[in-house]
């Protein structure tokens, strides 16, 4: 994927499914496909690793991800109950985490 001018790896549960997604979204012949998210956490060059999964998988790969010293990019919801992000908070204190949510939420129309 092409963010900003950085090509960025793409992860999937099979070569196959990333080769989709490769093809689907016209990325470049230069982005580093791996078939598997253990494959993506193993790699040297991958600082930064950013969790699409569904949130009851979250804290399994975010604790992983943490253990592997990448940084985390996780969606909303993070976690599925309070025990969860405890896991997930204890097992990335050296990481950069980030948490990601609906834009605009603040907003006073949706506070009404």
């Amino acid at each position: 994927m092409d963010v900003y001018g950085l090509e960025v790896p793409t992860g999937s549960r099979s070569i196959d499914k990333a080769k989709n997604f490769a093809t689907v979204n016209i990325l470049s012949d230069a982005v580093k496909l791996y078939g598997s998210y253990d494959q993506v956490l193993d790699d040297p060059c991958v600082d930064v690793v950013y969790l699409t999964l569904p949130t009851s998988l979250h804290v399994y790969w975010a604790v992983l991800a943490a253990r592997k010293k990448k940084h985390l990019l996780l969606e909303k919801p993070t976690a599925l109950d309070v025990t969860e992000l405890d896991w997930i908070l204890e097992a990335s204190p050296t990481v950069y985490s980030s948490w990601m949510g609906p834009c605009g939420c603040t907003t006073p129309e949706l506070l009404k």
